[in-house]
């Protein structure tokens, strides 16, 4: 064999997968995409040039089937990553060169699904239910063919109408940690279709196809990236608003807590029985009413409506898991009221109900860090029960952390008296955020978005670094600031 048909073969070995029947060493390369394909003795071997855009990189690595969940991990740091098709190792060598092989033969490890497993020096973990974080509140899908996105029985199928000419299809996005790899499309008439389990959210996509990423032609709604092009939006329903009735209303709208009680947007549309809104909205409890012609009226079937501290009141419904408020104690009080950021600190609408040896309230909040005091008959004050709180003295909120996804962390300092953590995240309140002492450090859990956050520590009222962060930034008073990245 002459040596450009060897390269030719090699190449189609590289891209499709194939596995040599030699022991010796071949090489191809890409120079274009800056990626070489290589066979050492029972391994395939990708260097990979680390000179590029993200979507180059993704892009170009596509080319050769290296999955992108798999490029994140090795991106990271993790020196072997398991997927249920192969073991990938991966080493930097330098800063712009990334190592990636395999086994040319199969090396799935037992019990091992489609979840990608990370081995971080003999630490295991498992990424199951990969989870991204919401940008909007909520959202109602635009597309141009509604035929191309269904959502049922917990399945949906995304549908991208033509490209009959192209070899393969793939879908990519953030319910899949955006493999290259994981969900190819099926051929049909329409073009190329693919159904799949997939909860109620809020999701990013594109299509790849042969290799070119692409958004979604028929869907509306477009969100910038961090490559500097677009991914398209879908959401996956978990709620519809239902009004029965009202047959020769013109026009019915939605305005909620979560819209900003917009009478715009929220458009319903008519039914053989009244009227509709399928839509996604974030876990939480949720205050609506609905516009009939211009007219602000309750939900009729609402199972919940509350006063709203103005005299009126609005319809709730809530999603996700319910959590309860309790006051112990305080039997004698004639009324006990919530009131936190999530409700706008109103004083009226969460009315506690009264127990043999307290107060309690079941409520639905979503994933978030929260302040709240108790009314109780007119009088404020903190959860006494919890240890959490905005001020030195325990006289001040009390934090409330639901689903936590961040601790802040500030070992030593073991004799200091008290220790707070105050940023962006929380608008740099003084003191900040109380933490407690635990094996010796001071520990405070949090939940944040995804996003930047600037912080410091406040030891007993000494404004500090945090000591075991390295990433900082300097501030109007020269003094600096921790920084701190939450992905999606």
């Amino acid at each position: 064999m002459n040596t450009g048909k060897l390269a030719a073969v090699l190449i189609a070995w590289c891209l499709m997968g194939w596995m040599p029947l030699t022991g010796q060493d071949f090489v191809s390369m890409d120079k274009q995409n800056g990626i070489v394909c290589r066979v050492e003795g029972d391994r395939l071997v990708f260097s990979i040039n680390l000179k590029q855009t993200w979507a180059s990189l993704v892009e170009n690595a596509a080319r050769f089937d290296v999955d992108t969940a798999v490029l994140r991990q090795a991106l990271e740091g993790i020196p072997a990553i398991v997927t249920n098709e192969a073991v990938w190792t991966a080493q930097r060598t330098g800063t712009d060169i990334l190592m990636l092989s395999k086994a040319l033969w199969s090396e799935q490890p037992e019990n091992v699904g489609s979840d990608v497993v990370m081995v971080d020096e003999g630490w295991y973990k498992t990424v199951k239910n990969m989870t991204h974080q919401p940008v909007a509140k909520f959202g109602v899908n635009r597309f141009a063919d509604p035929e191309v996105f269904s959502y049922h029985d917990g399945l949906v199928t995304f549908t991208l109408k033509g490209e009959k000419k192209a070899r393969k299809v793939m879908l990519s996005g953030t319910f899949n940690n955006w493999s290259t790899m994981l969900t190819r499309m099926e051929k049909t008439e329409k073009g190329w279709s693919v159904t799949f389990p997939l909860k109620p959210g809020e999701y990013e996509y594109k299509y790849i196809v042969d290799g070119n990423w692409t958004i979604d032609p028929e869907n509306y709604i477009r969100r910038d990236n961090e490559a500097g092009s677009q991914n398209s939006v879908v959401f996956v329903y978990n709620y519809r608003f239902f009004l029965e009735g009202f047959s020769n209303a013109r026009r019915v709208m939605v305005g909620a807590s979560f819209n900003g009680w917009s009478d715009r947007g929220l458009r319903m549309s008519k039914t053989d029985t009244g009227w509709e809104l399928p839509l996604w909205v974030r876990e939480g409890t949720h205050a609506y009413k609905f516009i009939v012609d211009g007219k602000w009226i309750l939900d009729p079937n609402a199972r919940v409506n509350r006063p709203d501290g103005k005299g009126n009141q609005n319809s709730f419904f809530s999603i996700g898991d319910t959590m309860t408020f309790r006051l112990r104690g305080y039997t004698t009080a004639r009324k006990v009221v919530l009131s936190g950021n999530f409700n706008a600190w109103n004083r009226q609408e969460l009315q506690m109900i009264q127990t043999g040896n307290g107060w309690e309230l079941p409520y639905v909040l979503a994933p978030g860090t929260y302040e709240y005091k108790f009314i109780v008959d007119g009088k404020w004050m903190a959860d006494p029960d919890n240890p959490f709180n905005n001020s030195a003295r325990g006289d001040g909120n009390s934090i409330l952390v639901v689903s936590p996804n961040y601790a802040f962390r500030l070992k030593g300092y073991t004799d200091a008296r008290e220790v707070f953590v105050s940023g962006t995240f929380n608008g740099w309140a003084k003191p900040g955020y109380k933490m407690y002492k635990k094996e010796g450090e001071w520990l405070l859990p949090a939940y944040l978005a995804p996003g930047k956050y600037s912080y410091k520590f406040i030891v007993d009222g000494k404004w500090i670094l945090d000591p075991a962060n390295k990433l900082w930034e300097q501030n109007e008073y020269n003094t600096g600031n921790s920084v701190l990245w939450i992905e999606r």
